[in-house]
């Protein structure tokens, strides 16, 4: 039976432990069990470290590594990782194209951050967002960015759903999602409100400011056919007061519907409050209306 295996760059094949050449040290069983040993060393994250002063950048990278080849076990062909020790955020990922003395050479098809002279080698086990590039699971492309947040975005058919999803940091979603949070709403702040302010699909359903000047809230429509969504807004005036608030499309042709009484905005005094509801109906209504206030 032929069989074929690679092993730390090296290929074997059944006629590596056929005949006497079962014991030649640099092709045969031995070798087989060396480039096994250099492997498992490589999977326990025994990797190397270098001085080299490096930019990361997509392409060639070649560092001369504080160990040499033998000593530190970074396998021909294996995907590496090499990370500034003192600035994660500086790194590169690729292949092993060569590892001869103390030069190795590296394809980079990832990278990220600044200059750096502490890199350390070894698996990119760390380093699974970067790796997570358009990335496309049933119709969804996620997207790992540099910040370290995760966007999902919807290509139009349908509902991204994630159960059981734990964040550390701001997570993205570009296009309609539900969120179960227990019936609670996350704010979102919008600090001063002036001049013509888009608004889209991706802002929390919950939203506040202060206004500062008169104001457009220019709305995208939904980003998927057939949806809606809307925002309660808080707009609490400034020190001046009588500033107004209009809604409309982005792109101007389609003006917010008043639903009920429409806020006076010129008798609303310094610090007066409204709550403002607004929602893009699956229709293409815009509709706004005014729940009161202070």
């Amino acid at each position: 039976m032929s069989w074929s295996v690679t092993l730390a760059g090296q290929t074997f094949t059944e006629a590596n432990v056929e005949g006497t050449a079962y014991a030649d040290e640099q092709t045969g069983f031995p070798a087989i069990l060396a480039a096994i040993a250099e492997e498992t060393r490589f999977l326990k994250g025994l990797g190397a470290t270098a001085s080299t002063v490096l930019t990361p950048q997509v392409g060639t990278a070649v560092l001369a590594t504080d160990q040499p080849f033998g000593q530190a076990s970074i396998p021909l062909g294996a995907l590496v990782q090499i990370r500034s020790q003192s600035d994660p955020g500086s790194y590169m990922i690729g292949t092993v194209v060569s590892f001869v003395g103390t030069a190795l050479t590296i394809a980079v098809s990832i990278a990220a951050g600044g200059e750096a002279s502490d890199w350390v080698i070894g698996m990119p086990n760390p380093a699974l967002n970067e790796l997570m590039q358009d990335l496309t699971v049933n119709g969804f492309a996620i997207v790992s960015r540099d910040n370290g947040d995760i966007a999902i975005t919807p290509d139009g058919t349908g509902l991204a759903t994630l159960k059981n999803l734990n964040a550390t940091g701001p997570a993205v979603f570009a296009g309609p999602v539900r969120v179960d949070a227990g019936g609670q709403l996350l704010g979102h702040n919008m600090g001063a409100l002036n001049g013509t302010i888009e608004i889209d699909s991706t802002i929390p359903q919950f939203a506040y400011g202060t206004i500062t000047g008169d104001c457009v809230l220019a709305f995208d429509p939904p980003s998927l056919p057939g949806y809606g969504y809307g925002v309660l807004f808080k707009i609490t005036q400034d020190a001046t007061g009588g500033r107004s608030v209009a809604v409309q499309s982005n792109d101007g042709i389609l003006q917010g519907t008043a639903l009920g009484d429409p806020v006076d905005w010129a008798l609303r005094g310094p610090g007066a409050w409204n709550y403002l509801s607004v929602f893009w109906t699956p229709a293409g209504d815009l509709l706004l209306s005014n729940l009161g206030g202070s």
